[in-house]
């Protein structure tokens, strides 16, 4: 599994290029209706893969945190045991 750094940096970096496409492109009148529905398709296609990778990085985003919140928690634990045990000495 990737560190929570790099997935930060993939988020980041998903999100700058999802807003580098800019809105949805207007109807243009020189082109055809098709042209301009081809237009749309074309980005809205590339929209939805860059939402669908946003979406996938956050999931293993929140695995590494939910992971990590476990591991301190019981280490937290751990360490609570072992001060019950000094201050009973």
């Amino acid at each position: 599994m990737s560190n929570i750094a790099e997935q930060r940096q993939r988020l980041q970096s998903l999100l700058v290029k999802l807003n580098n496409l800019g809105p949805i492109p207007d109807d243009i009148d020189q082109f055809t209706i098709n042209a301009n529905n081809i237009r749309k398709n074309d980005y809205l296609v590339q929209y939805n893969q860059i939402q669908s990778e946003i979406i996938d990085t956050y999931g293993l985003y929140v695995e590494f945190l939910e992971d990590n919140t476990t591991s301190l928690l019981k280490l937290h634990g751990k360490m609570l045991d072992i001060i019950k045990v000094q201050t009973a000495r």
